[in-house]
Formats: C-alpha cells, structure tokens, sequence
C-alpha cells in the first residue's frame, strides 16, 4: 500500500451559480475549458464542472501541495484532463453530485459516480461478459457497481467507453490490456454508486465538503 492516501472530497452541486462567481471562474480557466463550459446550457452542469475543478483546488490543499494554476490544467477535447506538474486526478458527477480524487504520486487512478438504478441490463450486456454478471451478483454488488467499475478502469486508463469490452473484471481488481486495476467502492450518497480504480493499492480519504465556500474561493 502507498504511504499516502487517495483523497476523495465531494460535494453537493448548488441549485444556483451566481452570474459574478460564475464570470470569475471562466476566467480562471484555460480559455477552451472555459469556452466548453460556456456552451453547456444547463446552469446544473456548468456549476457541476466548476465545482469539480474546485473540489481538485481542495484535495490539492489537503494533500499539502500548491494549488494548481490555470496554466497547468490541461482538459483535452477528448480524454482525461489533466494536471501537467502535479498528480493524477479523476472527476465524476451525477444525480446533483460532484466528487474529485486525487492521487498519490505514480499513481493513476479513475473515479466514476452514478445514480442508483441508472444501469440497465440491456447497456451492461454490451459492454460485460456474463461471467462478470454473474460475479457481481453472487458477491452481492449491483449493476451499479459494475457499470461504474468498468468506467473507473476506463478513466484511470484514459480510455473511452468503447474499449470498456476490454476490462475484465473481478470483484476487488481489474485488468485493462495486462495493466492491474485495484477497485475501491466508496460512499458518497444514499442514491448513487461510486467505485474508485488506482494502479496501485492504497488507502481512500473520504470527505464531503460545502460547494459553497469552495467556490466563493476563487481568484
């Protein structure tokens, strides 16, 4: 197990973002990221994907390490964002919630969060086998819990759902193209699913935290 712990901080997403705050984070952001931020039509899903950004600011702070500036946040058009000089981190928000991991050093991890119930049988048969199915069941976990296992892997590895085929599963690890996957189910909502996937094996802090302060903390 790796000396220091994955930090998971989450948070509930405000039912409003005030234009002002909203401005002040746009402009804080690498100018594509915030333009993409900018066409989402939905006030729920900017204020979702700002606060993401926020919760990284906050394990960052935890961890004891400098905040990341704008200038080190890379967010592909396609991919996983980012952190050019600092550690791996993973972002997932569904059902009004939002949730950021970060990673001790060398360690690439993928976080995925979804609402109960969300899973149908007819999406995991196009991306599980039945043997995984039929694993999950009699370990006593949901279809939840192997929809978003398969989806850690994939965001830990930067990989796109299509490949998801690819992931073999089992109940506490995965593999992805001869890579081991370590899994961790974690709380952070009565109404969702969270699974948390890290190359290596390591210890999971888990926090939730007021959306509220974190970002009327913006500079």
């Amino acid at each position: 197990m790796t000396s220091a712990p994955i930090l998971l901080h989450h948070a509930r997403v405000p039912a409003a973002l005030d234009p002002a705050l909203q401005a002040r984070w746009l402009a804080a952001l690498p100018a594509a990221q915030a333009a993409r931020v900018e066409r989402m039509h939905r006030v729920s899903d900017r204020a979702a994907s700002l606060l993401g950004i926020a919760l990284l600011l906050d394990c960052a702070r935890t961890a004891g390490l400098d905040a990341p500036s704008s200038r080190s946040l890379v967010f592909p058009g396609q991919g996983k964002p980012a952190w050019s000089s600092g550690p791996d981190f993973s972002i997932s928000h569904c059902a009004g919630r939002v949730g950021c991991a970060l990673a001790p050093a060398e360690t690439r991890l993928g976080l995925d969060i979804e609402q109960r119930g969300a899973a149908t049988d007819a999406a995991l048969r196009l991306v599980t086998s039945s043997g995984e199915r039929s694993l999950y069941a009699a370990s006593g976990l949901t279809a939840d819990d192997l929809w978003t296992a398969k989806e850690a892997v994939l965001k830990a590895a930067g990989m796109a759902a299509a490949q998801a085929g690819e992931v073999s599963l089992a109940v506490d690890t995965a593999t992805l193209r001869g890579r081991l996957y370590f899994l961790s189910r974690l709380h952070v909502a009565a109404d969702s699913s969270c699974t948390l996937a890290a190359t290596h094996p390591a210890g999971v802090t888990v926090a939730e935290v007021d959306a509220g302060p974190l970002l009327e903390g913006v500079d």
